[in-house]
């Protein structure tokens, strides 16, 4: 004669916590949900990809609220989504499809080039690192960047448009969803650079002082030169230019731009003779040079 007992009502399973770990198992997780039972002598079970999880005991320890469990995850068999299955003493069972996900390595991102490019997109940028993965994503600003060439530490995709003078984030995602992430700077096209203020504005300062040029428009690449001489590293952003002169000259400054506009003037007193450009101005525009006028 067959064993006969009553059933209480079937659980439920909202989900784990974490939700996502390495393929080699061993994680301790926690499981949410309802007519969890865990009574004297009677413990669910809990299968993970159909390989069971280890360890299970009521959450928070010694609890009879039926609503927690941990238990200790398997390895998974690949990476990817595996359901999850509790059923009580009593047999009555719940299934969470794809609750779990089993990933490879996080990527990781130590080198891109460029840092930056027009607002109209097009950039093939380069992405160098760890850990990417077949079925890699890349996106810019939340947009597809067209994946041209990928291996495990290299990705080359040509970037989206975006929003001008804005600095966007670019998700690296493998499949599994580990994520890496890094920056891309975006700048309006055929801009020229515009000249606000030098400082110092004496020559005689700049012995052991850095010139710092604020304005508008400057791009990574530039470089500048203070009598004929190169100033060495200077750091650039989008609206200041900041370095050490090799020696001081004395001159009036005045800035044009590879079109031969005016794009900026700074004169009025003694100061340093500079030529700063950059080499591939989008459009053939932007070249800025600050002439030395003695």
């Amino acid at each position: 004669v067959g064993a006969f007992y009553f059933q209480g009502p079937a659980p439920t399973l909202s989900g784990l916590a974490p939700a996502r770990g390495p393929l080699a198992g061993g994680q301790t997780v926690h499981l949410q949900g309802s007519g969890l039972r865990v009574v004297a002598g009677g413990l669910p079970t809990v299968l993970v990809g159909g390989q069971p999880c280890t360890g299970v005991a009521a959450d928070p320890a010694g609890s009879t609220a039926a609503t927690g469990l941990t238990c200790t995850l398997p390895a998974g068999a690949a990476l990817g989504s595996v359901a999850v299955v509790v059923t009580n003493w009593d047999q009555t069972t719940v299934t969470l499809d794809g609750g779990y996900s089993y990933q490879g390595p996080i990527p990781t991102v130590s080198w891109r080039s460029p840092a930056q490019g027009p607002c109209g997109g097009g950039t093939a940028l380069v992405l160098v690192g760890t850990g990417f993965r077949a079925g890699v994503t890349v996106t810019v600003a939340g947009s597809p960047c067209t994946l041209m060439a990928s291996n495990g530490t290299f990705l080359n995709c040509t970037t989206p448009a975006g929003l001008a003078a804005s600095t966007a984030v670019v998700v690296i995602t493998n499949s599994d969803g580990t994520n890496a992430t890094t920056d891309f700077a975006y700048y309006a096209v055929g801009l020229s650079p515009v000249i606000n203020r030098l400082t110092p504005s004496s020559s005689n300062q700049l012995a052991a002082a850095s010139i710092i040029v604020t304005g508008s428009n400057f791009r990574a690449g530039l470089t500048l030169s203070v009598g004929g001489l190169t100033c060495p590293g200077p750091a650039v952003t989008a609206s200041r230019i900041r370095c050490t002169p090799a020696r001081p000259r004395r001159g009036l400054l005045r800035a044009r731009g590879c079109d031969g506009h005016q794009c900026g003037r700074h004169d009025g007193h003694p100061d340093p003779g500079l030529h700063l450009h950059r080499d591939g101005c989008p459009c053939g525009r932007g070249r800025l040079a600050l002439h030395h006028q003695p």
